[in-house]
């Protein structure tokens, strides 16, 4: 009798227990693969600062089925979505951190990531080589007008006094002040135009029209020389920099 009993609990402990522990083990070994110690630990601080319910697996999973179903009677009633129509769960965690980030890094400063104002300006001192570098840049004057009055433009190019011409004439022409960096993303848009106006000297002209029929007179100015901005100019960006930079080191650790 009491073989009976002990075969039939170890039939239900085969049967019930260890499908669950093997279910267990295969989340645990599917969130191990899927997340990196980075997404790990941003998931726990959206956790405890409450932007996801829950940084388990198995919650992120029932939450990713939520938004998948939602899109999905979404584009059965013909409303607009933006992103995918379905998400993986590496898509899905991918979206929510980058949604979230900014939230998230304002919610940890002043406690996990220390943000004095001393912290902020050694953090520009130490690096203001690369992060408040100020690059030399070719300057123009820029008149722009309309194809049907391109001879009028080309007759004033080359007078001395041409922009003032131009600025005295505001019902056709357009003055504007323009400086390009060498290999900004301007400079690699326009390679063409950039190759022209980076070869020009005191005083060159040059003029040019786009495919939209806007003829262009650029009136090269000069160069200002590469600089270093000082940090009251730049703070700003440098404590945004800067905790982005706490953050990920933050994140970065098991």
């Amino acid at each position: 009798m009491r073989r009976r009993i002990l075969r039939l609990l170890l039939l239900m402990f085969a049967a019930f227990i260890l499908p669950a522990c093997a279910g267990s083990e295969k989340a645990a070994e599917s969130e191990n693969e899927m997340f990196d110690t980075h997404t790990k630990q941003f998931l726990k601080y959206a956790e405890k600062y409450g932007l996801i319910e829950s940084a388990e697996y198995q919650d992120l999973e029932d939450q990713l089925e939520k938004e998948n179903d939602r899109r999905k009677k979404a584009l059965e009633q013909g409303e607009v979505i933006y992103g995918p129509t379905q998400y993986t769960m590496e898509t899905y965690i991918k979206y929510i951190c980058g949604s979230m980030e900014p939230e998230l890094i304002e919610k940890m400063k002043g406690k996990e990531i220390s943000c004095t104002e001393e912290d902020v300006r050694a953090y520009y001192e130490d690096n203001k080589e690369y992060i408040a570098v100020q690059e030399a840049a070719m300057q123009f004057d820029v008149i722009m007008t309309s194809q049907e009055n391109k001879e009028l433009l080309e007759k004033i190019a080359q007078e001395d006094d041409v922009i003032k011409y131009a600025e005295s004439d505001a019902e056709v022409f357009t003055v504007s002040e323009m400086e390009f960096q060498e290999n900004s993303v301007v400079y690699n848009r326009n390679p063409d135009l950039m190759e022209q106006l980076f070869g020009m000297k005191s005083g060159d002209r040059y003029l040019t029209e786009d495919i939209e029929g806007i003829v262009y007179l650029y009136v090269y100015k000069g160069e200002t020389e590469s600089c270093i901005l000082p940090y009251e100019q730049v703070r700003e960006s440098v404590e945004n920099m800067y905790l982005r930079a706490e953050f990920d080191e933050i994140l970065s650790r098991e």
